[in-house]
């Protein structure tokens, strides 16, 4: 029972290749304390260098920013991660701002926990906030196959 975690919504114009610095950290982060989780990477403009893309087990990015996905999610680059996660065969995902770091080891476990002791299916946020250390904006946990479903970017507007 394979799991992964979706990183995404990252776009690198020419001028913005400290990015790449943010990117690197975010990887290794969630490599080092998610190490027997797939990491899958989508994006777009200036192509991160090997050393970040060898720790991904999946990586799809375009060369030439996409300008129609900034800004509203990134709905079809989104979608080709939870496409590529269902035909994998992954059991949960986790969907993540690939600049984004998230300090609890094994968050795929805890977020099996909170659907288990919650009796959900989903587990979203859609805010931040410092005072009460809420998950980042853009989280998304659940089986691939239902995030297939909710995340259509045909139907995105």
């Amino acid at each position: 029972m394979k799991n992964c975690i979706l990183l995404s919504h990252i776009h690198v114009y020419p001028e913005e290749l400290f990015k790449h610095d943010i990117l690197r950290f975010s990887i290794k982060h969630y490599k080092k304390h998610n190490p027997d989780v797939d990491l899958l990477l989508t994006g777009h403009g200036v192509r991160p260098p090997n050393d970040i893309l060898e720790h991904c087990d999946y990586v799809h990015w375009e060369d030439k920013v996409d300008e129609s996905e900034i800004g509203r999610g990134h709905p079809r680059l989104v979608d080709i991660g939870v496409k590529h996660a269902v035909e994998q065969g992954y059991f949960f995902m986790l969907k993540n701002r690939a600049d984004s770091i998230i300090v609890t080891p094994k968050i795929i476990e805890q977020c099996i926990s909170v659907l288990k002791n919650e009796g959900r299916d989903l587990l979203v946020s859609y805010g931040t906030c410092d005072s009460n250390y809420w998950l980042g904006d853009l989280f998304t946990f659940c089986r691939p196959t239902l995030l297939k479903c909710a995340w259509d970017s045909e139907k995105w507007n």
